[in-house]
């Protein structure tokens, strides 16, 4: 997990932990981000969080 930035402030991607925040995609997706976590993320997404899955990598977890 990365600490983010002000910048990812609304991704869905975005989650408190441990007293920080911090980027869960490649928990949430089971890839790598790729990319840094500040204004040049190409990874962010802003979309609604209601009614809106965020994929589980758990079922395919490629990090064991």
């Amino acid at each position: 997990m990365t600490k983010c930035p002000t910048y990812c402030k609304g991704c869905i991607y975005r989650s408190h932990s441990c007293g920080f925040t911090v980027c869960q995609y490649a928990l949430a997706t089971g890839q790598l981000r790729g990319c840094p976590a500040d204004e040049h993320c190409t990874r962010k997404t802003t979309k609604n969080r209601v009614g809106t899955a965020i994929p589980n990598a758990a079922s395919k977890n490629k990090f064991n």
